[in-house]
This record gives structure tokens, sequence and C-alpha cells, in this order.
């Protein structure tokens, strides 16, 4: 919902549960009488309700309970810690108080230091000593805790008033620090939250759990997210020291600043609003992270959109466990916001408001009241349906309900709601749109919308089918489903809600304003009007046609026959939805792209030939006309084919040709008979579904599916062999009267795959055993009467269904365990044994000695008992006396049957007793327990009650028998059991007995017996009729049996059982979670998979008929005869309507369909006793229509007597102007009293105009003129009146000046960017233009421009004035007064009236100011202003195009023209070239409203403002034109004398690349602009893109983008690189000025790579700019490092390397060294001073320079070493690349202590060379182990040579080579050589920095 404000921030103590705000600690004569009482007056004026001792101690009365209660009931003190405060003990005690509270609650507590150093305070000196004294309050212990209080007291942040410090100031931040930190920041909300208490409720549960830091509350927009988090905010905001509320995260993370904005907020906030700063976003994170492990804070962060805004704004590590985080979004997958994190997070997802709760919020904004008395009958059904269309939605309820407070009428209330089935509001579209903005695909995107019009409530896996190959549905749906703008239902739909599906077709609507051009059509009017004006487009990939629904609603209908040629522009057609749409004409026209092809009663009978079928998913031809089908082609993509109810289909031939079909449906094929043998080659098909293919299966000769007849000649079978694909898991074969023959035995022995098989309403008597169908989850018999048994059911069965096989006797599992997830059997009358689960047998089919000790009940075998607790078994059932055996417990029910003794051990007139177990005499083994229960019961359904046996050793027994007794109305019954558990009962055992009655049952008698073992036959014979087996799975924790076979807690959900019924059962021992969803199998747990949700099943039916559903436990019998009782009266309707047209052939189209639609509406109205308030209301509007139809038809002159003479007219006369003088004489306006006032009085006008008509009419003598003239003076008097009423309703009636849907004013306007601040050396133009750029597409509505209510009265005014012949008078006060309106409207939208002079002289501040209102306020002029003035006009007058276009244009004139003189005086001004943005914002302004425009002023009266307006925009081109040629010019004129220090990038690139991709957001305008421009200009100029000198448009190929803009930007670009030339001439150093173009050339590179501006300059450009770089860079090591590189060169050396002395090859390779070392720091003082901005490219770079100057190095040093002496080199070559990579960071730095090597001489002593080893393996080591190597030598196959002409006398020198391709390394890897001697061994070492292995 729409975001709250703050409340205010200082409240009152009282609404905060404190008496005060602050306590006052002071010395009173220190202090009392000057800074405290200053003090005092200021809190109390700021509104802080403050306590001090003399306010607040009444006289007598002790003051230190009182202190001590003003204290705890203060919110904060302020303790004035004076000079002689430590001398008083009532001040310490305070102070000892104060703090206490602090540490126990979040009292806040300043110590202000007056005159005193906190340092004295803290450490007790001068007069804060405080010692130990002889008096009763000095002692130890108090001394000691004033100590402690003063040292506390200290370290508290507060104020220090010196002599020096200004009192005043010193006040101020005070009084400014206890306002601000007891804000408790509370938001203010509505008192209307419906529900939000409810919510509240499950929230805080989660809340408090201690496991939990986070809470994530998603949902859709507009579901009350925001709201709940603030009411959570709310209730919890003294909970925490620490509060922070975060709004609208997900907007406000935009921009880099936004981002630091909220990170500074809510450090700040849980600082307890200490103001720090954050230098950076990621330092930001890093600060939060660590406030966060160890605050206590309760913080909220609204709209959370990613995880990476959770990330930024709290990091990922550990948070304290007392932090708890309310996080709202619309992410319903929460798991994606918290992955890889430790965080603890629980979700909430959002629950919409229930009808109650919807209705009563819609109340409250619609009436005013939740409860309200509704003004009128009918407003509460137009409430509910209000309620209908918003589905929960808080936020459309609120908007719903205000848009319908306007007027309480149902007139308008009807009219509201009409309106919203066409669009609904902008406000809930605005936030709704939220969600799919929030999607990051277009694919995404473009999927929800295709669902949106085509899918919603169709099956999921269909729709995925269908749209997985365009839009990746399979993903996209759970995203769809994450970003909560799609659900799916329990039995696989996809759902959406209503506002969401709305916000898609809208946003479907807003492509195009013709249906045609749009992407998808899902109207029908819309689709037929396009199909039969053959008006469609390229752009169409939707459509649906349903002709059925265009008759319904009476839509004008041309032709019903279409031709096919309207579908050959829809060339991307994809969707097609038909239905009964009749085609001629060729098929080839439709597209080839379909994927989906739904055409219900298609009319062909066959399948063209020519229709291109090659990619269609799904082809659905259900209730066709198909006599044949055969495809004509093969269909490699079609997965699903749908025939139902196609009832002429006979044949299906050539299956083969569909060998990806996965689904094939043929319900309800009756005449089919044969189907091709190809279906069982098909190895994707997985469903079939022949339901109702009767003809399939009858006697006939067998054709079917290919197989011959065993019997010779072609015999005649019933059911032939029938070969189903082996990858079948899905049949339905109900209706098809099948039976277990030895041609079709029904074991599906070869489609071992099966999972559903139905075979419902079917004629076996038995089945095989299914055992080998290990798949088998779902198998459904009902309906198949003849049924009796099942045996051996597989194991892996989950759902069995037998409704209604009312012959069923018994049913075994292969398992003899019941592991059924659900079993419906309701109508199986005779079902008596189902194993494992229960037995119920008639005491008539029972033997004695089947009933053991209980054998005495056979003799009330024939009584009769009602059987109630499970409906299915017991509804239908033999009321004769049964016995029930369930969980090895024995039960019956009686009646309370006359001489019926029943003895017991022991009785109890309640409903329990205990008792001991005795020791029995005769020392017979204990059998078991009876239980004999006594009881009525009422009328109530819900008969809920448990017999529990418990005893002190354990056993704990709770019961709920299957079925039992109900005795008659006041009678008694009787329940008799036998619990069988003598084994765990001992002598000397408790044994307790109760009843626990829920609801329905009293209990008046319990008796409990020992029973006992007489004879060892008996028991074997009672164990073996005994059901038992294992009940762990209804044992609780505790270790009790609870013995029940329902889900008792979903009867306490639906309000149908006390909350309390759990607790009287169990007490508190056990969580009534453990018995939520208890089933038939006792507790939930993880079975077998289903197929079936709630009991639900679904025949899978994909396409429009998915409300093909039959919900299993509704079932009776009556709804077996519902379809027939639809079809008879299907047929009745078809019949009636042939009969009427046969009879009434003389009567016109219309009259037949009226008379019809009567003839049905008596019918229906005659067969239906109850009609609803709805229908009530519509028969009434017809019986007014027909009532004021009689009355028009009636000729007028018959309301008048024509005989009347001339006295009846002259009384008629006096009469009327009497009526128009009395309202005259009355100054009141007479539209302002009541409306039949006002009716009554244009009523007499009206009979006014009549008369004067009638008289002029006739031929009347001069006498009687004046009779006329007095009429006419009448009329002409009642004409004026109508005049000032005319303008008191407009003006009275104004709309409010901002529509509700705008918000003009905000805080834009007054942070106005200064443009021509900007030089070309500011590049942050980034933000100042771009993010200034005005937002195209904005939707802008309609608003009523006067109140709607008196539209009908300014019309009936208009109507009448007209027809008087004062039309014009009329249309003048109009315009005067709607001139006055649109011209208050401008005034509104800040456009003043300045002139042209004054516009000249306007600074560039105040301009851009104007000029961005401007932009803005002829948008909403014209789509909102204009738009509705228009309409206004047309509402208002009627009477032609002509008067409402003359009005509209002459009260819109004046304010139109202002507006275009405003655009004239922009342009004719001068200009800088940095205007351009704001001109090309006009230009694309006006050139988008010229449709509008054009529109608007259509006809020759606006003639003259659509010439103005293209003059205008003509004007606005023009000057874009010319400042761009300008702009050009000063960026190739622009110069500088000094070189840009560092080489980096120049302002002037950055200002200029920001600029062009600015201008890319106007591509559209600017190629208008520049196009117009060439065609007008085809002389060369030197601003020619065409002519510009350079080397451009050499480069430029063919197949670059060539628009306009193109053109002139690669110009511009060229003209930029030739200037950045220029400024590289400026450098002394040749280098630097190839560093220089490198740098910002690379930098026009990546901005046109990372921006739109490279999609419109093209690639070739982009890829000569790279090779520019390429060339920058070879210039700059050219220039750079050749001569250094020289110095290392053989042929550089002055002399010969061989046959020189020693000592002069000595001193010169020293002297080249030398020269190397002073070249390398020269190059790397100057250039760490350079810049390179791009860290990739100084990056490359640097690695380029380092591998040529350390290989040099390295070898040089490596060839030379031993002959200049290995202490002349200086540096490593580690220390080159290292010192390398510091180059180019923009910091000169110098090599003044530069690393050198470890050892400047080596000593050749065997120590010496031992320690300089260890040494180096050590370094190496600290880089690469050893494993390294072991892994090198293995992968990378190095092998080890020995290199004679390295040998030495001191060991041998080894060296490794790579075999092959070596493998990437690692780039910062530095591997060191190192001697290997010939008694060391292991050393293995690379000497290379090479990224691939050269030596080892």
């Amino acid at each position: 919902m729409a975001s709250s404000s703050w409340s205010s921030v200082t409240n009152s103590p009282g609404s905060t549960g404190s008496s005060y705000d602050v306590f006052l600690s002071f010395r009173g004569e220190d202090t009392r009488h000057n800074f405290t009482d200053h003090l005092y007056e200021r809190l109390m004026k700021a509104g802080i309700f403050t306590f001090r001792d003399e306010e607040d101690i009444k006289r007598g009365e002790g003051v230190k309970p009182e202190i001590e209660k003003a204290i705890k009931e203060s919110r904060a003190s302020v303790v004035v810690l004076s000079e002689n405060y430590a001398t008083s003990t009532w001040c310490l005690d305070e102070l000892t108080l104060i703090l206490k509270l602090r540490r126990e609650s979040n009292h806040l507590v300043l110590p202000v230091f007056y005159k005193v150093e906190p340092c004295d305070v803290g450490k007790q000196n001068k007069t804060f000593a405080v010692e130990v004294k002889a008096s009763s309050r000095w002692t130890d212990e108090n001394v000691n805790l004033w100590k402690n209080a003063l040292t506390e007291v200290c370290v508290i942040s507060g104020e220090v008033l010196s002599s020096s410090t200004p009192e005043a100031e010193c006040l101020k931040k005070i009084v400014h620090t206890i306002y601000e930190k007891l804000d408790c920041k509370k938001f203010h909300l509505p008192n209307n939250l419906s529900g939000m208490a409810a919510r509240y409720k499950d929230v805080s549960s989660i809340i408090n759990d201690p496991n939990v830091n986070f809470v994530a509350i998603c949902g859709m927009g507009g579901s009350g997210k925001t709201t709940l988090a603030k009411y959570i905010y709310n209730k919890n905001w003294n909970s925490s020291e620490n509060m922070s509320f975060l709004e609208e995260v997900g907007g406000r993370c935009k921009g880099y600043d936004d981002l630091l904005q909220l990170q500074e907020k809510l450090l700040n906030e849980i600082l307890g609003g200490k103001n720090r700063k954050i230098p950076s976003v990621s330092q930001g994170t890093c600060k939060i992270e660590e406030v966060l492990q160890t605050k206590k804070a309760f913080i909220v962060l609204d709209d959370i959109v990613d995880q990476s805004q959770l990330v930024t704004l709290l990091g990922s590590g550990v948070i304290n466990a007392q932090i708890k985080i309310i996080v709202t979004t619309r992410v319903l997958f929460t798991e994606e916001l918290f992955r890889c994190s430790p965080w603890r997070c629980q979700k909430y997802e959002m629950r919409l408001l229930n009808d109650d709760e919807s209705l009563e919020l819609l109340y409250h904004h619609a009436l005013g009241s939740k409860l309200p008395t509704l003004p009128a009958t009918g407003f509460k059904d137009l409430a509910v349906e209000a309620v209908h269309y918003c589905e929960g939605n808080p936020l459309a309820l609120e908007v719903l309900g205000s848009s319908l407070s306007l007027d309480n009428s149902i007139q308008f209330w009807e009219s509201t709601l009409s309106s919203l089935r066409k669009d609904s509001h902008d406000k809930i579209q605005h936030v709704l749109i939220g969600s799919y903005n929030s999607l990051r695909l277009q694919v995404n995107r473009e999927l929800f919308l295709h669902i949106a019009c085509f899918f919603v409530g169709k099956d999921k896996d269909y729709v995925e089918k269908i749209l997985e190959p365009d839009f990746s549905a399979i993903s996209g749906i759970q995203i769809l489903c994450s970003r909560c703008l799609l659900s799916v239902s329990s039995d696989n739909k996809l759902m959406m809600h209503r506002l969401l599906q709305e916000m898609g077709k809208h946003i479907v609507r807003s492509e195009e304003k013709i249906p045609g051009k749009r992407t998808r059509v899902w109207l029908s009017s819309d689709s037929y009007n396009i199909l039969s004006n053959k008006k469609g487009s390229e752009t169409v990939e939707g459509l649906a046609l349903d002709m059925i629904m265009l008759r319904d609603e009476n839509f004008p209908v041309r032709s019903w026959n279409l031709t096919t040629d309207a579908f050959q522009k829809m060339d991307e057609l994809k969707l097609l939805n038909l239905n009964s749409v009749y085609l001629e004409g060729s098929y080839e026209n439709v597209s080839g792209n379909l994927r989906w092809l739904c055409w219900l009663r298609c009319h062909l009978r066959t399948i063209p030939i020519n229709l291109s079928m090659e990619k269609l998913v799904a082809i659905d031809l259900s209730y066709s006309n198909l006599e044949v089908f055969d495809p004509p082609m093969v269909l490699q993509s079609l997965k699903i084919l749908n025939l139902k109810d196609s009832h002429k289909l006979s044949e299906i031939r050539n299956l083969s040709r569909i060998p990806r079909l996965e689904t094939l449906v043929l319900w309800n094929c009756h005449e089919l008979v044969h189907v091709g043998e190809t279906i069982g080659g098909l190895k994707s098909l997985s469903l079939v579904n022949m339901t109702g293919c009767e003809s399939l299966w009858r006697e006939h000769t067998n054709t079917v599916v290919g197989q011959e007849a065993s019997t010779s000649g072609g015999g005649v079978e019933k059911g032939p062999t029938f070969s189903f694909p082996r990858s079948l898991h899905r049949l339905f074969l109900k209706d098809c009267n099948l039976e277990c023959t030895e041609s079709f035995p029904l074991s599906f022995s070869a489609e071992k795959s099966l999972q559903y098989l139905n075979l419902g309403n079917s004629l076996f008597e038995f089945l095989p055993c299914y055992d080998h169908l290990k798949n088998l989850r779902v198998l459904d018999l009902s309906f198949c009467a003849r049924l009796k048994c099942l045996l051996c059911l597989p194991s892996t069965l989950a759902e069995l269904y037998v409704y209604y096989c009312n012959s069923l006797e018994k049913i075994t599992f292969q398992s003899q365990r019941f592991t059924l997830q659900e079993f419906g059997y309701e109508g199986c009358i005779s079902l008596s044994e189902i194993e494992g689960f229960i037995k119920l047998v008639p005491l008539g089919k029972l033997e004695e000695n089947d009933l053991g000790h209980l054998k005495w009940v056979k003799e009330y075998q024939n009584h009769e008992v009602c059987l109630v607790g499970d409906d299915e078994l017991t509804i239908g059932r033999s009321s004769c006396v049964q016995m029930l055996y369930e969980f090895g417990i024995m039960s019956t029910s009686l009646p309370d049957i006359k001489g019926l003794n029943l003895k017991h051990d022991y009785l109890s007139e309640f409903a329990s007793c205990s008792f001991d177990v005795p020791l029995d005499p005769k020392n017979r083994r204990l059998k078991g327990l009876d239980v004999t229960l006594k009881y009525t019961m009422s009328s109530d359904d819900d008969w809920v009650w448990f017999c529990k046996i418990s005893t002190t050793n354990g056993v704990d027994l709770i019961y709920n028998p299957k079925v039992f007794g109900k005795p008659d109305s006041g009678k008694i019954g009787i329940w008799s059991s036998y619990w069988p558990i003598g084994n765990a009962l001992h002598t000397g055992d408790t044994i307790y007995v109760s009843v626990a009655v829920i609801s329905g049952l009293r209990v008046h008698e319990c008796g409990v017996s020992l029973v006992y073992v007489d004879d060892k036959g008996v028991e074997e014979t009672l164990a073996n009729n005994m059901i038992g087996g294992d009940l762990t799975g209804f044992q609780l924790s505790t270790g009790a049996y609870y013995l029940c076979r329902r889900d008792f807690l979903q009867l306490m959900e639906f309000g149908r059982l006390i909350p309390d019924w759990f607790r009287i059962l169990f007490g508190n021992t056990i969580n009534v979670i453990e018995v939520r969803g208890w089933r038939k199998t006792g507790q939930p747990k993880q079975m077998n998979p289903s197929f079936t949700e709630l009991k639900t099943i679904r025949c899978i039916i994909h396409g429009p008929e998915l409300e093909d559903i039959y919900r299993i436990p509704a079932m009776s019998k009556a709804s077996s005869v519902d379809k027939p009782l639809e079809a008879t009266s299907s047929m009745l309707v078809e019949t009636m309507k042939y009969d009427t047209s046969s009879k009434l052939k003389d009567v016109t189209l219309e009259e037949e369909n009226l008379i019809t639609a009567a003839n049905l509406m008596l019918m229906a109205v005659n067969s239906n006793k109850k009609i609803t308030n709805k229908t009530r209301k519509i028969l009434v509007d017809l019986n007014t229509s027909l009532t004021s139809m009689a009355k028009i038809n009636v000729p007028e002159d018959e309301h008048m007597e024509e005989d009347k003479d001339l006295s009846d007219i002259k009384e008629w006369i006096y009469s009327t102007q009497e009526k128009i003088m009395i309202r005259e004489r009355d100054e009141s306006m007479i539209w302002d009293s009541y409306p039949a006032v006002a009716k009554e009085y244009l009523k007499t006008v009206n009979e006014a105009r009549i008369i004067s008509e009638s008289l002029e009419s006739l031929n009347w003598t001069e006498d009687d003129n004046a009779l006329l003239s007095k009429v006419n003076a009448i009329l002409e008097t009642s004409m004026g009146r109508l005049q000032e009423e005319f303008r008191h309703i407009l003006l009275r009636n104004r709309q409010d000046i901002e529509p509700g849907h705008l918000s003009y004013r905000s805080s834009e306007d007054d942070s106005l960017d200064d443009i021509s601040s900007l030089s070309f050396g500011d590049d942050s133009i980034d933000d100042s233009i771009q993010q200034d750029s005005i937002s195209r597409g904005a939707e802008f509505s309609i608003m009523d421009m006067v109140n709607p209510m008196v539209i009908t009265d300014l019309k009936e005014i208009a109507t009448c004035m007209f027809d008087s012949n004062y039309g014009e008078a009329c249309c003048q006060v109009f315009i005067s007064v709607q001139k006055d309106a649109l011209d208050e409207y401008l005034f509104f939208l800040e456009i003043e009236k300045v002139s042209i002079e004054d516009f000249i002289r306007l600074e560039w501040v105040s301009l851009n100011s104007k000029i961005k209102k401007w932009t803005k306020a002829i948008k909403i002029f014209v789509r909102v202003y204009l738009a509705s003035e228009k309409l206004l006009c047309e509402q208002i007058f009627e009477q032609g195009e002509s008067v409402s276009s003359i009005c509209f244009t002459e009260s819109s004139k004046a304010s139109m023209l202002h507006l275009l003189n405003f655009a004239k005086a922009v342009v004719i001004g001068p200009h800088q070239p940095e205007i351009l943005l704001r001109i090309l914002e006009m230009y694309e302004v006006i050139s988008d409203l010229m449709p509008d425009i054009e529109n608007l002023y259509s006809d020759e009266n606006g003639f003259y403002i659509r010439s103005e307006c293209h003059d205008v925009l003509t004007r606005v081109g023009d000057c874009v034109m010319a400042m761009y040629i300008k702009f050009e010019k000063k960026v190739g004129a622009h110069s500088s004398n000094t070189a840009f220090p560092g080489g980096g990038i120049h302002p002037l690139t950055r200002y200029v690349m920001n600029y062009t991709i600015t201008l890319t957001n106007y591509s559209d305008s600017l190629n208008l602009v520049l196009k117009e421009y060439r065609a007008g200009d085809n002389q060369t100029s030197s601003s020619s893109p065409h002519t510009s000198p350079g080397h451009e448009n050499d480069s430029v190929s063919e197949s670059s983008s060539s628009s306009p803009m193109a053109l002139h930007f690669r110009s511009f670009m060229s003209i930029l690189e030739r200037n950045l030339e220029e400024k590289s001439k400026l450098y002394k150093d040749e280098a630097l000025g190839h560093l220089f173009m490198m740098n910002n050339i690379n930098y026009m590179a990546e901005k046109v790579k990372t921006s739109d501006l490279r999609n419109v300059i093209g690639d070739d450009w982009f890829r000569k700019q790279n090779s520019n770089v390429r060339r920058y860079v070879m210039g700059y090591e050219r220039a750079t490092w050749s001569p250094v590189l020289y110095l290392f060169q053989e042929d550089s050396l002055p002399i010969p390397l061989y046959g020189s002395s020693n000592s002069t090859l000595r001193s010169v390779l020293r002297e080249r060294l030398q020269a190397f070392y002073s070249a390398f720091e020269d190059i790397y003082k100057n250039q760490t001073g350079w810049s390179i901005p791009n860290s990739q490219l100084r990056e490359e770079l640097g690695n380029s320079i380092s591998i040529k100057v350390s290989q040099a190095y390295r070898t040089f040093v490596g060839r030379f070493a031993s002959t200049f002496g290995e202490k002349y080199n200086e540096y490593t070559s580690d220390d080159l690349e290292n010192w390398i990579l510091d180059l180019f960071g923009g910091t000169p730095k110098s090599l003044q202590s530069f690393h050198k090597k470890l050892h400047k001489s080596f000593d050749n002593s065997k120590d010496v060379r031992c320690r300089q080893r260890e040494k180096w393996v050590q370094r190496m080591s600290g880089f690469v182990g050893f494993q390294f190597w072991r892994e090198a030598e293995r992968s990378l196959k190095v092998r080890r040579v020995h290199d004679p002409a390295r040998s030495r006398t001191q060991g041998i020198s080894w060296s490794w080579r790579v075999q092959g391709a070596a493998g990437e390394v690692g780039r910062r890897h530095r591997i060191w050589r190192v001697k290997k001697d010939v008694h060391d061994s292991g050393l293995w070492v690379m000497d290379t920095a090479h990224p691939k292995l050269q030596y080892l």
C-alpha cells in the first residue's frame, strides 16, 4: 500500500505510557534560579513535558517517593552536575536511580557539566570527593554506590558548560538533543486497518522467535506489506534503543549517492542519532557490518528488490542475535535474497483480505463507516461486486472506495464499476507495475503478458509446453511466481490476481491505440473487427475470437463468415484461440509460426492440406465437426492433440506423423471406431483419454489398432486386442462399458509405466492382479456397479476411488497393510472389509464363534440402529446392528433395549471411572477390557468424542471409532467395545477409563469389565478376526496412541469445533501441530507421490475446458444426473428457438430476438422459485423500460385535449409565468436546491417553449399577438436565468486543479541543474543531464473537469437553451467560464506570461527551470486538460459535432497559443550549445503531442491551432539543428596552451562523450531533424559529415549504420579526435603524447561500447578505435623503452664481445648496466606520475612492458654476471617487475631506497653457499610448494635435461623443458632459479616469470 507519512516528532507522554518526557536532576542552591530555570523554560516551550521538584511535589508529602515515581515515569533525565551536586545525598540517590533505569531500559540520560570538569566528576576530585562520614546516609555501601554512579555518568556523552561557553548556545543544543533522542519515529497509520491485528499476531510470533533474525514479508504490490511493517514498527518502537526504518529501498537504490544516503541514515539511526559520514558505499557496508555485530537494533527495510541491496545495506557477516530485521519484498521465493548468508530468516506471505475484511475497508472509504446503514437497496450487491473485483487487495479497495465516496447513489456506483471493467485505476497500476518492471529479462515480461491475455486458468504444464520454445516458460513461470505476479493453484492451474491481469492488458493496450497493431488481441469484439476488416498487422502474436460470446453480448456482427485472407499480414501470429468461427478460403494465409491452435466448434470435416502446422505444439479442436483426423504432414513439434467431444469423428489415421505426441484426448468421441495402428509406436505418448469412446469396444470386425483377429477370415469380437504404447503414464477409459474378456483382459501387462488408470463406469465383476504395475499411483473404479472385490492391490498405490461400487464387498492389498493417502468409497453400501483399515459386518453374517465373549449381542441382530461418524461408510448402508473391527478393537452400537442386563465390574454415572486391577482368584490370564457407554446425542452434525484408557504402567490409548450408533432424540444409545490389551495389564495397575466429549454427546453411564481367558481356542479365533497390525503411525511423541482416522483440527479451523478441544483431550502434554493433517493412516508423512491434492482428481484435459474437474468428496447420487439435466435444458432451449423462428417469419430480426429472449426468461422465472437480488433488479429495470416504451408509443396529442379553447391556453400561460417569476424573485440558485425543483423549473421552461412554438404556428389576430409576446418575454427571462444557473454550476462544480493521478509539484522542481555552469572540463553531465531527461511514454488519463454528477444538469440546460434558439448565449457562457478554468490550470502548471524581451534576458537557471516546467506542463495540458475539456464539450453539447468543436476550440485557443508562444520565445533567444538537450526535449514533446493535437483540433475550427503547432515544431527543429552545428564547431575550436597533466583523460573528452551519449536518448527526434536538414540543404559545407576532413568516413563500411545521426556522430568523433591530436602535440615528451592519445581514444571506445551509442555509430568505428589504441601503445613503448632495451643488445657494444680483454669488456658491461639503472630510475621517477585511469589498460600495458624488460634484463645479467661481477647487479628481475607495476599511478615516486639483491658479493665457501641455498629455498617455498612441481611434472610433461654448458666444479646445473603445449601457470607466480648441488637433491624451481613454463 502507499507509504504513510511520519507522525509528529514530539509525542505527548501519555501516548507512550509515561507521565513526563524529561526529569531534571540538579542542585537547587547552584542552578535553580539561573541555568536550570532557563533550561526548564526552553524544554517546555519546545513541547517537552518536564518534571522539576517544586512543580510536582506537594507540600506535606514525602519527597523521596514522589521523586522516585517521577524518575521512573519519565522517558529521559537531564542531570545538571554543578559544583555542589555531590554534597547532596538527595542528588546522589537521584543519579543512582537514573543510571539504574538506563541500564535496565531505554531511559535516556544526558549529563550537563555545569562549570565543572568531567574528569573531576569521574575521579571524584574537589567537591565531588565522596567520603564516608559519621552519618546514617554516608555509609560505606551508599558511598560506593555513589562513586560508581559518578564514574558511570562521566563517560556518558553530554554537554560541558564552562564559564566561557555561551549559555544560550548550550541550552539550544540540550533541547535539540532531547528533541531528537525522544523522537519515537512512529508512523501515522489510519484507524481503519482491517485485518491488520490478525496479521500482526502471525508475524509477532515469528519476530519473538530467538532463533530468527530476519522476517521477510512478501506479497504482491498493494497487498499491505509496507503498512504491516509500519504497524509492527509502531508496536515495537520502544523495544530497542535503536530503531531504523528505510522506506522504498528498491526505488531509492538507483544511484551511487542514493545508496550512500541510505547507508548513512541506517548507520546513524543504529548508532542512536550520531551523525556519521560515509566516504564510500563499500566502506559504509563494512561500518554497518561491524555495528550490527555489537548493537541491539530493530530495523525495517522496505521494498527490497534483490540480494545486492541487502548486502550493500547490511553486509554479509554474522549479526547480533538481539537484532531483529523486517524486510518487505515482492520476491516470493525469499531464498534468493538470503542465499550464501549466515542469517536466520523466516518468510511470512502476506494474506490478502477476506470478504468480510474487504467489505469493512470498502465501506470505510466509500461510506465512512465500517458497518454502514446502506442508503438504498442494491448497495450490498454492488459492494460485493467491488470486493470481488479487488480480490482482497487493500490498495485497490482503498482507491475504489475513495472513488465511490464521491456520490452515494446506485447509478454512480454502477457507472464506476462499469468503467473498471474497461480499464483499471492508474493509482493501482502505479503500484502493481513495480513487480513487472523488476523483471530484468524482456522474455519474462513478454511471457507475463501472454499469460495475462490468454492463459490465466490454464494448466501450468500445458502452458509450459506451448510457450517454452519462445519464452523459456519453465523457468519464466517460476520467476513470475517469485515476483508475486503469478501463482499455481493446488490443481496446477496458472492463477493471476485480477488486478495484475488488468495491468498486463493495460500494458498491451498502451502499445497502440489501434487493436490491430498491438501484439495481443484478447477481446472478441476487437478480434472480430480486425478479421472482418482485414486490419491485422505483422505485430500481432496472439488473437482470441469467441463468436458465441459476441452473440450473447448482442455485438453487431455484420457477417458470421470470415475469410482466411484476414490472416495474411499476421506473419508473427503464434497463438490463435477461436470459438465457433467459420472461416472460408485458403489456409495458406495463416501464419506458419503458430504454436497453439485452439479452435472450438471448428466446422471443418478434415484438416486442410495447405494449413502450415510445422511449429504447432498444441492443437485443440474440441466440439469440432471433424469426421477424419489425418495430419497432412509430419508434425515434429506437436505434443498435445485434443479432439474432445468431436461427436462425428470416426477415424484417426497416420499418428506416426506426430512422433513426439505426448497427450491425446478423445473424450466423448462417441462415433470413433478406428484408431491407426501406429499409436502403439509413439514413444513419447504418456496420456490417453478415451473417456466415453464406447464405440471402440462394441462388437464389430476387428479394425482397431491394426492387429489381425485370431479367428480365420476376420472374426467378430467384443473388445478388440488393443495395443497402447509402453510409454503410457495416464490412461482414461471411463464410460467405455468395458468388460474383462479374453481379447481384452484389462491386465495392461505391457504398459508397466502406468501411474494413473481410470476404468470408471465399467461392466466387469473382477479385475486381474495389478502387482506388476509397480508405478501405479492412482486407480479410479467409480460407478463400477458389478465390481465385487479388489484383491492384492499394489503396495505403491497412493489413491483409490471406488465411489458407488455398490456390489463391492472386500479390498485387500499386496502388502497386507493400508497405506493409501486418499481413499474414496462413498456409496459402497456392501463394502464390509478393507484390509488394514476397518471391517464393518452385520451381526447376521457373523457366527457366535466370531464374536467370542461378545456372542451375547448375537440375539439383538435384528434390531436397528442409525450409524453415523463416517458418512461415506454409513449413508445408504443397512440399519441393522453391525460389528466394527478397528485398531484391534471390537465395538458395536445398540438401541436402549428393554430387558438388556449389562453387568459391569466397575460402573460410574459419570464419563469416567478408575480402578486397580485385582488378583484373579481363579488365576486366569487377563485378556482385555470391555467398555460400555450409555449416552444421548444432540441434533448437531458434528459429534466428536474419544474413549481413553490409560494405566499407571504406561498404557495410553485414545480411540475415536469410525462409526457408532445415533439414538433417536431423547433416547439412550449403547456403545459396547472390547479392547484386547490384557498383555499390557498387571495386577495392581491402576486403570483410568474416560470419555472425552468435544461436542454433540452426553454420557450418562460408563461401565468397565475385565475379560479373562477361559479357553485357548476362543482366544485364537478372536485373534484371527481382529484387525490390528503396526500402529506406530498413530503414536504421538508422548508415547500415547491416538487411534483416529480424521483430521479434527480442520473442523476447528472451519469453526465447527471449539478451539479448546485439543487441550480437553491431551492437556498441555503435546503440541497441536502433531495432529495437524491427520490421515486415515495416522500421522502425515512422506508417502508415495500422488497426482491429486485436496481429494481432487483432474481429468487432465488441456485447453479451455479446464473446468472439467469433479470433486470426489462432493459426489452424490444427485451429482451423477447433473449433466443429463443440463443436456435436457440445452435441448429445450434449442427447440424453443426453432419453434419461435418458424412461427414468426413475418417478424423483424430484432423483434424475433426480443421474443425469444422473453420466452426463455419467462420459462426461467416460472421454474425458479427463488430469485437473487441481482436477478430481481434486472427484472425491475426491464419493467421500467417496458413501461417507458408504452408511454412513448402513446400519441402526444392524446395527453391534451385537442379542443382546448383559448381561455385554457391563457390560463396555462399565466400559470407558467407565475412559476417562472417565483424562481426569478428567489435569489438562491435553483440547482443548489433539491433536484426535483430544478426538474420542475426545466419542465416549466419547456412548456413555455412549446406554447410559444404552438402559438407561432397558428393564425392569430392582431389582438391576440400580445399573448405571444408575453410568452416570448417569459421565455427570455427564463433563458437569462438558465444562463446564470449554467455559469454557476460550471464554477461551483469545477474539479480540483490537480488531478488525483498527477503529482506535478515535486522536489525535482526545486533542484534545478545548471548546465551552463558545466564547462568542457566537467564530466558531471552524467548526473546533471541524463537523469533529468523527461520520462517518455508516461500515461495520462482524462479527468473530470466538473463533477460528473452535474453533467446531466448541464446537458439538460444546454438542450433547453438550444431548443429555445438561445444556443449561442449558452456557448458564450461555457467558453467564458472554461477559458478562465484553463488559464487557471496553466497557472497551476506554473506557466507564466513572459514577453520575448524579458525571455531573452533570462539567466540560464531561470530559463532551464521554465523549459523543464513547460515540457511537463504541455503534456499534461494537452493529454489531460484539453482532452478532458473536449470530452466535457461533447458530453454537454449533443446538438452536433460543430457546436462542441466550436466551444472547445474557442475556450482552449488562448491557453494553447500561450504555450506555443513560449516555445517561439525559446528558439528566438541566443543559446549556448549546452541548451541543446532542453530544446530536443521540447521538440520531442511537441512531436509526440502532434497526433493528440491533430485529434483534438481535427475539423476546420481547429485549423489555426494545428498550423501554429506545425510552425512551432518546424522552428524548434531548426533551432536544434543550428545549435548542433554550433556545438560541433565549438568542440573543434576548443584549444588550450598547456598540456593536460599526467596524460590522463581530457575533460573535453569526458564532456563530449557523455553529452553525445545523452543525445542518443533523443535518437528518433534527432534523426528526424538531421534528415530534414540534409534534405533541405544539399550543398556541401564544412560541417557536413560527408565532407569533413579527416579519416572517419574512409573506414566506414556499407554495413555500418547510415542514419543521419550516425553520420553526424562519426563526423563529430573525428572532430574530437583531431582536436585531441593537436593537444597531444603540446607534450614535450613524445611518449607522454602517445599515452595521452591512448587514454582518450580508449575512453571514447569504452563509452561507445557500454552505451547505446555503439548501435548508432556501428562496430566498424569501434574496431578502428581499438586499433588506434594499439597503435598509440606501440608508439609509447617505442619512445620510452626501445632506447633502454638497446643497451642490452650485443650489437650496441662499442667493442667486440669476443677477442677483447676481460678488463675492457668488464668495464663496458658495467657502464651499460649502470646506464640501464640510471635510465630505469628516470623513467620510474617520471612515469609514476603519469596516469592511465583505466585499470585494465594499465595492467595490460604494465604486463607487456614487464615481460620485455625483465626478459632482456634477465638474459643480460645471466650471460654476463660472471664477467662484470655480481656485486654490480643491483636489481633482481623481480624488483623491476614490481616497480614497473607502479607506473601510471598518477603519483610521482622515486627509487631513493630501492631493494637491492640479497647478497652483493658471492662467497665461494661451502658454508656461505649452504646458507645462501637455504635462503633461496625459503623464499621459493613462500611462493610455490614442492607439490606444485610434482603436479607440473605429471600434468605438464616436464622432463629434466642435463646442460653440460652450465656445469661447474661446485655442482651441476639442471634445466627443465616442457614437452608439448604447457598450460597457464598463473600471471603472478614468482619462481626462482636455484643451483642444484650434486650432494643435495630435491630443489626443483623454475627460472622464468613467463606464464608458460620454459625452463625449470
